[in-house]
């Protein structure tokens, strides 16, 4: 079996969005002691990503399956990218707020199209790359 190229560039992107979403939790100690945040507090960023994530994937996918919505996923990364980057520089917590949901919103767009893509792309064999999809370089990165 030979795997695409754009299998590859899929996966990599999984691990981008996923990784910013799971390196969250790991700014919160840099993001406590920069602002003199309590722990309440800073757990409501990564509350805050998950939940927009969670709840705005699933409207993603219905219009996913709906109308072709492919260009999402290079728009998906970028705002992602963006709003996982803001966190860095942003002075106050609603502009922190603002730019995890930036950032779960980019994941919840990614997430659908990627899925459906791999699966056409995946030829005889969809469970064996979408499989490889979803784990391969994320549970490297564990």
């Amino acid at each position: 079996m030979k795997v695409s190229k754009y299998i590859y560039s899929l996966s990599l992107g999984h691990l981008f969005v996923d990784f910013s979403q799971g390196a969250l939790a790991t700014l919160l100690p840099t993001l406590i002691a920069q602002h003199y945040y309590n722990y309440a507090v800073a757990a409501t960023l990564v509350f805050a990503m998950n939940l927009v994530s969670s709840v705005v994937q699933p409207l993603f996918g219905f219009f996913s399956d709906k109308y072709n919505t492919g260009w999402i996923i290079i728009l998906a990364i970028l705002i992602t990218g963006i709003g996982f980057s803001s966190l860095g520089y942003v002075p106050t917590y609603a502009l922190l707020v603002i730019g995890c949901l930036v950032c779960g919103i980019g994941i919840a767009a990614y997430h659908p199209d990627a899925a459906k893509l791999v699966n056409g792309l995946a030829g005889a064999y969809p469970p064996i790359w979408v499989c490889y999809w979803a784990v391969e370089f994320s549970s490297k990165s564990r």
